[in-house]
C-alpha cells in the first residue's frame, strides 16, 4: 500500500498571513491538484 505524506511547518517566513489550518489546507489543495 503506497501512501503519500506531506508535511508543512508553521514558520514565520512561510505564509505568515495564514493560520496553521490555512497552511495545511493549502498543502492539501496543492497535493490534490497534481
Amino acid at each position: 500500500m503506497n501512501r503519500q505524506i506531506g508535511m508543512m511547518f508553521q514558520q514565520f517566513n512561510l505564509w505568515s498571513h495564514m493560520t496553521a489550518l490555512g497552511n495545511v489546507s493549502e498543502a492539501l489543495k496543492t497535493v490534490l491538484t497534481r
